[in-house]
């Protein structure tokens, strides 16, 4: 994934997903996971009820109508009758050395701030991860994490780190953030059904597979420059961008299959494996794809 986010759509579709959030007391950010419901930090709602919740997206405001507190991980998910606004693609994957970007409201900057990080690493349980940056700052909370290699968010902004210095001065260390992981703890159907969003929608995946084939192109190109033949590279172009869709599909199926070993719930276990034989479907069509581009190649090369 290229690092520079700025250029592309990934970027914009990252950025439609974000609220600015207030309360009485506080304030901080939230982001649409799933239709209807946004993610944010507890602490930045705690102590409001839902009428004094202040939830701001696209220059409108609204209100939850339903809160759900996984305190423990100290994440809210809230209940908003809004209709179609995107959703982030949630994804667990996040390693030490990642660059991170996120876009949240600190007080300061109540219109709006960016902000990249890099991740140092998780703590021992896996509950939290450390990403270093002297710009995390209240306002924060609740931010997504976006993962610059994976093009996915993989965590929520939970607080800044902060070292004493001299006395009472304190130096910005960076902060912590809520890994995904700990999300899909709290609401174990967040995945299937954030899944199932971008199964149906499908604008974030496929930024993912326009990057993904323009760096195979720029890698292919350093290495052996393509046929002469416009029409065989318009060919291998969509190969490429084929084989990545069946890439992605069945990354997810596994995913579905890693779900279905650890669910107890016979309903749920149903959904999953609706869910996998869907992917296989899909996985299978596009193999018939590729089968019918080699054919056309063979015959243009021979």
């Amino acid at each position: 994934m290229k690092n520079d986010i700025d250029t592309g759509r990934l970027y914009e579709l990252f950025r439609n997903c974000i609220v600015r959030m207030k309360t009485l007391d506080t304030f901080g950010t939230g982001f649409w996971v799933t239709p209807g419901h946004l993610l944010t930090c507890f602490h930045v709602i705690k102590g409001s009820d839902r009428h004094t919740i202040e939830i701001v997206w696209k220059q409108n405001t609204y209100r939850s109508t339903e809160i759900n507190i996984f305190k423990d991980a100290d994440l809210a998910l809230l209940r908003v009758e809004v209709e179609n606004h995107p959703c982030v693609f949630l994804d667990e994957e996040a390693l030490p050395g990642d660059e991170f970007y996120s876009y949240g409201y600190p007080e300061q900057n109540r219109d709006g701030a960016s902000i990249t990080m890099i991740c140092e690493g998780p703590t021992d349980n896996k509950r939290l991860l450390t990403v270093k940056d002297e710009n995390v700052r209240p306002g924060f909370s609740g931010a997504p994490l976006f993962n610059q290699r994976t093009g996915m968010v993989c965590g929520v902004i939970k607080s800044e780190r902060k070292s004493p210095v001299n006395g009472n001065i304190l130096r910005a260390l960076g902060g912590q953030a809520i890994p995904t992981g700990r999300i899909f703890d709290g609401w174990s159907n967040l995945k299937i059904s954030n899944q199932e969003f971008h199964q149906k929608y499908q604008n974030w995946r496929k930024e993912l597979e326009v990057t993904s084939q323009q760096e195979q192109n720029s890698e292919q190109h350093s290495i052996n420059s393509s046929s002469d033949n416009p029409r065989i590279r318009s060919l291998e172009n969509r190969k490429q961008i084929i084989e990545s869709q069946i890439v992605e599909l069945e990354r997810l199926s596994n995913l579905c299959l890693q779900d279905i070993k650890a669910e107890t719930n016979l309903a749920r276990r149903t959904q999953l494996n609706t869910q996998v034989d869907n992917y296989s479907t899909e996985i299978n069509e596009l193999y018939d794809k590729v089968d019918e581009i080699n054919k056309q190649i063979n015959k243009l090369i021979n």
